[in-house]
C-alpha cells in the first residue's frame, strides 16, 4: 500500500521518535547521556542500540502487516454477496 506524499513526513518522524525510544530501551538510559562515555565505548553501545531497535521495527513492521493480511482477509470472507 502506498502512502500519499503529505502523509511521509509524518510517519518518518513517528518512525525516527520509535527507534530512539528502542534504543534507549535497549540502553536503559537516554541516547544523550553516551556522550558522557569514552568515544569508543559510545560507538559501541550505538551500534548495539542500533541493531536492536532496527530488529525490533522490523517485527513491529511485520505484526502490522500480519494483522493487516489478517483483517483483509476476515473482511472478505464475512462479504455477503446480493
Amino acid at each position: 500500500m502506498a502512502v500519499p506524499m503529505e502523509e511521509r513526513p509524518v510517519l518518518e518522524e513517528t518512525h525516527a521518535r520509535l527507534e530512539i525510544a528502542l534504543m534507549e530501551e535497549y540502553l536503559g538510559r537516554p541516547l544523550s547521556t553516551l556522550a558522557e562515555l569514552p568515544e569508543e565505548e559510545a560507538a559501541r553501545l550505538r551500534a548495539e542500540a542500533s541493531r536492536y531497535a532496527s530488529a525490533r521495527l522490523a517485527e513491529i513492521e511485520a505484526r502490522a502487516g500480519f494483522v493487516e493480511h489478517v483483517a483483509g482477509a476476515a473482511s472478505q470472507s464475512t462479504t455477503v454477496a446480493v
